[in-house]
């Protein structure tokens, strides 16, 4: 939660991008799928929101390479069923 509340305080209210965390350099695609890391920083951010505006818009950028092996038809699934409160 502290990310977010940095967040809130710099972004100034507008957009946020944030890479997929997990892969790359930190080796942990294997333990955490990019498909995960998308749902984890979604709820996160969606929890983060319910107490304060963090941002305008959240922006999870994905690697060229991660991007094919997503089912994008299930997260797009899932972030609909994620309901503002």
């Amino acid at each position: 939660m502290a990310l977010w509340s940095e967040v809130s305080i710099h972004a100034n209210g507008g957009s946020v991008s944030i890479p997929v965390i997990g892969g790359g350099q930190a080796r942990l695609s294997s333990v955490l799928p990019a498909q995960d890391s998308i749902r984890l920083i979604a709820l996160s951010f969606m929890f983060a929101s319910r107490k304060e505006k963090v941002c305008d818009e959240l922006r999870i950028v994905v690697r060229e390479c991660d991007y094919g092996r997503l089912d994008r038809l299930e997260i797009q699934s899932f972030l609909s069923s994620l309901r503002p409160s």
